[in-house]
């Protein structure tokens, strides 16, 4: 959850402590609180649960993590690495504890140069536009390589009747101040902006298989 939004509810009297958990774990795994609410991460780790990073994975151990999937010995033996269990979700934890989501490992981008991508991690200071609805980062190819892309679906109605190259121009200029506080390496080489909206999953997300 974007820190703004915890700001923004704070104003109204409302103290928003941010989670992390999955129906594996029963669900929590980690959790701020009225005292020791750190806003952009997803608090520190339960008592009764440990945590370690491989590769950037998320692996958790702990009384409420799940024996195993029901009649689906295929599937446990997947999810689970000398008794820990893969999350799926890349991370990491400041010196204070705190456990901070920067990804899915599926969705990672793998450059030429070897380095993995999280394109969530691009994503991010793009919704902080107003005139942004939704945006999706992936991979596509580009004279024979692979080039970081991004879709952007505008906020249509904020545009009124300005010509579509001009909306265009708008969100070529935000790639433009994006790019210029990231790496080399993680920088936009291909820039669409939609008409239509996104395909999206029942819970209104983007589908990244698209």
């Amino acid at each position: 959850l974007d820190p703004a939004y915890i700001s923004l509810f704070e104003e109204y009297g409302i103290k928003v402590c941010e989670g992390y958990g999955m129906s594996e774990c029963s669900p929590t795994i980690s959790s701020n609180g009225q005292t020791g609410n750190r806003p952009g991460s997803v608090g520190k780790v339960l008592a009764n649960m440990q945590v370690r990073f491989v590769d950037g994975e998320i692996q958790v151990k702990g009384s409420n993590v799940m024996k195993g999937y029901y009649k689906m010995p295929k599937e446990t033996e997947e999810a689970f690495v000398d008794g820990w269990l893969r999350t799926g979700d890349l991370g990491c934890m400041d010196e204070d504890g705190y456990l901070y989501i920067t990804g899915r490992l599926k969705n990672l981008i793998i450059l030429s140069n070897g380095e993995n991508v999280s394109p969530e991690s691009i994503e991010e200071p793009f919704y902080k536009d107003p005139k942004l609805r939704d945006c999706l980062v992936k991979e596509e190819e580009v004279d024979g390589r692979g080039v970081i892309a991004i879709e952007i679906y505008p906020r249509i109605d904020d545009f009124g009747n300005t010509p579509w190259e001009e909306v265009e121009d708008y969100f070529n200029k935000l790639v433009d101040k994006v790019n210029a506080t990231m790496p080399t390496t993680h920088r936009i080489s291909k820039v669409t902006v939609r008409h239509e909206d996104f395909k999206r999953s029942g819970a209104m997300k983007v589908l990244r298989n698209q």
